[in-house]
Protein backbone atom coordinates (compact mmCIF):
# COMPACT_ATOMS: atom_id res chain seq x y z
CA UNK A 1 0.00 0.00 0.00
CA UNK A 2 1.41 3.42 -0.95
CA UNK A 3 1.22 6.19 1.59
CA UNK A 4 1.94 9.94 1.48
CA UNK A 5 5.58 10.91 2.01
CA UNK A 6 6.30 12.01 4.63
CA UNK A 7 3.59 10.58 6.85
CA UNK A 8 1.33 13.37 8.11
CA UNK A 9 2.16 12.85 11.78
CA UNK A 10 5.86 12.04 11.47
CA UNK A 11 7.71 13.81 14.32
CA UNK A 12 10.32 16.45 13.41
CA UNK A 13 13.19 14.40 14.84
CA UNK A 14 12.49 11.59 12.36
CA UNK A 15 11.22 13.62 9.41
CA UNK A 16 14.68 14.56 8.14
CA UNK A 17 15.97 10.99 8.41
CA UNK A 18 13.01 9.70 6.39
CA UNK A 19 12.71 12.48 3.83
CA UNK A 20 11.82 11.31 0.30
CA UNK A 21 11.18 7.77 1.50
CA UNK A 22 8.65 5.33 0.07
CA UNK A 23 6.29 3.68 2.54
CA UNK A 24 4.75 0.22 2.54
CA UNK A 25 2.27 -0.74 5.23
CA UNK A 26 3.05 -4.08 6.90
CA UNK A 27 -0.08 -5.83 8.12
CA UNK A 28 1.43 -9.05 9.48
CA UNK A 29 1.44 -9.41 13.26
CA UNK A 30 -0.69 -8.45 16.22
CA UNK A 31 1.56 -6.09 18.14
CA UNK A 32 -0.99 -3.27 18.33
CA UNK A 33 1.40 -0.90 16.56
CA UNK A 34 1.26 0.33 12.98
CA UNK A 35 4.31 -0.80 11.00
CA UNK A 36 5.74 0.49 7.73
CA UNK A 37 8.67 -0.69 5.65
CA UNK A 38 10.54 2.45 4.64
CA UNK A 39 12.88 2.65 1.64
CA UNK A 40 14.91 5.61 0.43
CA UNK A 41 17.55 5.96 -2.27
CA UNK A 42 21.05 5.18 -1.04
CA UNK A 43 19.86 3.76 2.31
CA UNK A 44 19.07 0.24 3.50
CA UNK A 45 15.39 -0.55 4.16
CA UNK A 46 14.11 0.26 7.64
CA UNK A 47 10.91 -0.27 9.59
CA UNK A 48 8.93 2.39 11.43
CA UNK A 49 6.59 1.33 14.21
CA UNK A 50 4.01 3.78 15.54
CA UNK A 51 1.96 3.26 18.69
CA UNK A 52 -0.67 5.42 20.34
CA UNK A 53 -2.19 5.65 23.78
CA UNK A 54 -1.39 2.84 26.18
CA UNK A 55 0.51 1.01 23.44
CA UNK A 56 3.35 3.55 23.68
CA UNK A 57 4.44 1.80 26.86
CA UNK A 58 4.84 -1.45 24.92
CA UNK A 59 6.82 0.23 22.15
CA UNK A 60 9.14 1.79 24.72
CA UNK A 61 9.67 -1.64 26.25
CA UNK A 62 10.64 -3.03 22.85
CA UNK A 63 13.15 -0.22 22.31
CA UNK A 64 14.85 -0.85 25.65
CA UNK A 65 15.10 -4.60 25.16
CA UNK A 66 16.45 -4.33 21.63
CA UNK A 67 19.18 -1.98 22.83
CA UNK A 68 20.19 -4.47 25.53
CA UNK A 69 20.05 -7.40 23.12
CA UNK A 70 21.94 -5.73 20.27
CA UNK A 71 25.42 -7.01 21.22
CA UNK A 72 24.07 -10.39 22.34
CA UNK A 73 21.69 -11.66 19.65
CA UNK A 74 20.76 -10.88 16.04
CA UNK A 75 17.95 -8.36 16.47
CA UNK A 76 16.96 -5.17 14.62
CA UNK A 77 19.05 -2.15 15.55
CA UNK A 78 17.30 0.88 17.02
CA UNK A 79 17.86 3.68 14.49
CA UNK A 80 15.61 6.30 16.04
CA UNK A 81 13.01 7.01 18.70
CA UNK A 82 10.49 9.78 19.22
CA UNK A 83 7.74 10.21 21.75
CA UNK A 84 5.06 12.86 22.02
CA UNK A 85 3.33 13.20 25.36
CA UNK A 86 -0.21 14.50 25.26
CA UNK A 87 -1.10 17.80 26.84
CA UNK A 88 -2.11 17.26 30.43
CA UNK A 89 -0.56 13.79 30.45
CA UNK A 90 -3.52 12.00 28.86
CA UNK A 91 -2.11 8.60 27.91
CA UNK A 92 -4.74 7.95 25.27
CA UNK A 93 -3.40 10.86 23.22
CA UNK A 94 0.30 10.00 23.50
CA UNK A 95 2.29 8.72 20.51
CA UNK A 96 5.56 6.86 20.06
CA UNK A 97 7.67 6.06 16.99
CA UNK A 98 10.41 3.42 16.82
CA UNK A 99 12.67 3.27 13.77
CA UNK A 100 14.46 -0.06 13.25
CA UNK A 101 16.93 -1.56 10.83
CA UNK A 102 15.73 -4.35 8.59
CA UNK A 103 16.79 -7.74 9.91
CA UNK A 104 17.94 -10.39 7.43
CA UNK A 105 15.94 -13.49 6.63
CA UNK A 106 12.37 -14.67 6.20
CA UNK A 107 9.72 -15.39 8.80
CA UNK A 108 9.75 -19.01 9.92
CA UNK A 109 6.14 -19.27 8.68
CA UNK A 110 7.13 -18.17 5.15
CA UNK A 111 5.76 -20.56 2.48
CA UNK A 112 9.31 -20.84 1.14
CA UNK A 113 10.03 -23.21 4.05
CA UNK A 114 6.78 -25.15 3.63
CA UNK A 115 8.43 -28.28 2.24
CA UNK A 116 10.73 -28.71 5.20
CA UNK A 117 8.75 -28.46 8.46
CA UNK A 118 11.13 -30.81 10.25
CA UNK A 119 14.04 -28.46 9.55
CA UNK A 120 11.98 -25.42 10.58
CA UNK A 121 11.09 -27.10 13.87
CA UNK A 122 14.72 -27.99 14.52
CA UNK A 123 15.85 -24.42 13.82
CA UNK A 124 13.16 -22.97 16.07
CA UNK A 125 14.23 -25.26 18.90
CA UNK A 126 17.89 -24.41 18.29
CA UNK A 127 17.08 -20.69 18.23
CA UNK A 128 15.18 -20.99 21.50
CA UNK A 129 18.03 -22.82 23.20
CA UNK A 130 20.38 -20.03 22.07
CA UNK A 131 18.03 -17.40 23.49
CA UNK A 132 17.64 -19.28 26.77
CA UNK A 133 21.41 -19.63 27.00
CA UNK A 134 22.04 -15.89 27.35
CA UNK A 135 23.78 -14.77 30.52
CA UNK A 136 21.10 -13.13 32.66
CA UNK A 137 23.40 -11.88 35.42
CA UNK A 138 23.08 -8.25 34.29
CA UNK A 139 19.68 -8.46 32.60
CA UNK A 140 17.47 -5.59 33.84
CA UNK A 141 14.21 -7.01 32.48
CA UNK A 142 12.03 -9.03 34.82
CA UNK A 143 9.35 -11.11 33.09
CA UNK A 144 8.60 -13.48 35.94
CA UNK A 145 5.03 -14.24 36.91
CA UNK A 146 4.57 -11.38 39.36
CA UNK A 147 5.39 -9.00 36.52
CA UNK A 148 3.46 -10.94 33.86
CA UNK A 149 0.30 -11.08 35.94
CA UNK A 150 0.63 -7.39 36.82
CA UNK A 151 1.09 -6.64 33.12
CA UNK A 152 -2.00 -8.70 32.29
CA UNK A 153 -4.01 -6.70 34.83
CA UNK A 154 -2.73 -3.49 33.28
CA UNK A 155 -3.67 -4.73 29.78
CA UNK A 156 -7.22 -5.37 31.00
CA UNK A 157 -7.53 -1.95 32.70
CA UNK A 158 -6.14 -0.23 29.59
CA UNK A 159 -8.66 -1.99 27.38
CA UNK A 160 -5.96 -3.84 25.44
CA UNK A 161 -7.00 -7.41 26.29
CA UNK A 162 -9.20 -9.02 23.64
CA UNK A 163 -12.33 -9.63 25.71
CA UNK A 164 -14.25 -11.06 22.77
CA UNK A 165 -11.54 -13.60 21.97
CA UNK A 166 -11.17 -14.64 25.62
CA UNK A 167 -14.90 -15.23 25.97
CA UNK A 168 -15.07 -17.11 22.67
CA UNK A 169 -12.11 -19.32 23.55
CA UNK A 170 -12.63 -19.89 27.27
CA UNK A 171 -16.15 -18.73 28.12
CA UNK A 172 -15.10 -16.23 30.79
CA UNK A 173 -14.23 -12.55 30.96
CA UNK A 174 -10.63 -11.40 30.95
CA UNK A 175 -10.95 -10.44 34.64
CA UNK A 176 -12.29 -13.91 35.48
CA UNK A 177 -9.50 -15.56 33.53
CA UNK A 178 -6.87 -13.48 35.33
CA UNK A 179 -8.33 -14.47 38.69
CA UNK A 180 -8.31 -18.13 37.67
CA UNK A 181 -4.71 -17.95 36.50
CA UNK A 182 -3.60 -16.13 39.64
CA UNK A 183 -5.19 -18.83 41.81
CA UNK A 184 -3.48 -21.64 39.87
CA UNK A 185 -0.14 -19.92 39.35
CA UNK A 186 2.66 -22.50 39.02
CA UNK A 187 5.84 -22.37 41.04
CA UNK A 188 8.75 -20.76 39.23
CA UNK A 189 12.10 -22.57 39.29
CA UNK A 190 14.38 -19.98 40.92
CA UNK A 191 17.46 -21.99 39.92
CA UNK A 192 16.35 -22.39 36.30
CA UNK A 193 15.25 -18.94 35.16
CA UNK A 194 16.38 -17.96 31.66
CA UNK A 195 16.15 -15.07 29.24
CA UNK A 196 12.81 -15.49 27.46
CA UNK A 197 11.44 -13.89 24.31
CA UNK A 198 7.90 -13.60 25.65
CA UNK A 199 6.21 -14.10 22.27
CA UNK A 200 8.21 -16.86 20.60
CA UNK A 201 6.02 -17.48 17.55
CA UNK A 202 6.93 -18.17 13.94
CA UNK A 203 6.31 -14.64 12.55
CA UNK A 204 8.75 -13.28 15.17
CA UNK A 205 11.62 -15.58 14.20
CA UNK A 206 13.52 -15.07 10.95
CA UNK A 207 15.43 -17.85 9.20
CA UNK A 208 18.15 -17.20 6.66
CA UNK A 209 17.17 -17.72 3.02
CA UNK A 210 18.63 -21.22 2.74
CA UNK A 211 17.10 -22.35 6.04
CA UNK A 212 20.36 -23.04 7.84
CA UNK A 213 19.96 -20.96 11.02
CA UNK A 214 17.87 -18.39 12.89
CA UNK A 215 18.96 -15.05 11.45
CA UNK A 216 17.00 -12.66 13.70
CA UNK A 217 14.56 -12.33 16.58
CA UNK A 218 11.75 -9.76 16.21
CA UNK A 219 9.14 -8.11 18.47
CA UNK A 220 11.04 -8.52 21.73
CA UNK A 221 8.94 -6.12 23.80
CA UNK A 222 7.94 -8.81 26.32
CA UNK A 223 11.41 -10.31 26.70
CA UNK A 224 13.05 -10.77 30.07
CA UNK A 225 14.09 -13.19 32.78
CA UNK A 226 11.39 -15.81 33.34
CA UNK A 227 10.46 -19.48 33.33
CA UNK A 228 11.48 -21.16 30.05
CA UNK A 229 7.96 -22.64 29.81
CA UNK A 230 6.74 -19.17 28.80
CA UNK A 231 8.48 -19.61 25.43
CA UNK A 232 7.96 -23.36 25.13
CA UNK A 233 4.19 -22.99 25.46
CA UNK A 234 3.80 -20.15 22.94
CA UNK A 235 6.34 -21.71 20.58
CA UNK A 236 4.59 -25.08 20.54
CA UNK A 237 1.20 -23.45 19.98
CA UNK A 238 2.56 -21.36 17.10
CA UNK A 239 4.17 -24.41 15.51
CA UNK A 240 0.86 -26.31 15.75
CA UNK A 241 -1.00 -23.38 14.21
CA UNK A 242 1.42 -22.87 11.33
CA UNK A 243 2.72 -26.37 10.59
CA UNK A 244 0.15 -28.79 12.00
CA UNK A 245 -0.65 -30.40 15.32
CA UNK A 246 1.99 -33.14 15.15
CA UNK A 247 4.81 -30.62 14.75
CA UNK A 248 4.16 -29.00 18.12
CA UNK A 249 5.33 -32.16 19.85
CA UNK A 250 8.32 -32.42 17.56
CA UNK A 251 9.31 -28.85 18.46
CA UNK A 252 9.18 -29.68 22.16
CA UNK A 253 11.17 -32.87 21.59
CA UNK A 254 13.78 -30.99 19.56
CA UNK A 255 14.21 -28.46 22.35
CA UNK A 256 15.20 -31.39 24.55
CA UNK A 257 13.60 -30.68 27.92
CA UNK A 258 12.58 -33.91 29.64
CA UNK A 259 10.33 -34.67 31.37
CA UNK A 260 7.86 -31.99 30.28
CA UNK A 261 5.43 -30.45 32.74
CA UNK A 262 2.24 -30.49 30.67
CA UNK A 263 0.20 -28.58 33.23
CA UNK A 264 2.75 -25.78 33.17
CA UNK A 265 2.67 -25.66 29.36
CA UNK A 266 -1.12 -25.38 29.43
CA UNK A 267 -1.05 -22.64 32.08
CA UNK A 268 1.39 -20.43 30.13
CA UNK A 269 -0.53 -20.97 26.91
CA UNK A 270 -3.72 -19.85 28.63
CA UNK A 271 -1.98 -16.82 30.14
CA UNK A 272 -1.14 -15.62 26.65
CA UNK A 273 -4.85 -15.18 25.92
CA UNK A 274 -4.63 -11.95 27.92
CA UNK A 275 -1.91 -10.45 25.69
Amino acid sequence: MSLPTPLPDLPPSLRAALRDAAWELVDIGKSGAQVWRVTAAGQPPRYLKRASGARVRELRAERDRLQWLQPRLPVPAVCGWAEAAAEGGADEQAHGWLLLSEAPGRMACDPAFGDGPQRVVELLAEGLRRLHGLDIADCPFDARLAQRLAQAAWEIRAGLADEEAVRAELGVSAEELLARLTATRPAEPAADLVFTHGDYCLPNILLDADGSHVSAYLDCGRAGVADRYQDLAIGARSVRHNLGDEWGERFLAAYGLRPLDRARLDWYETLDELF
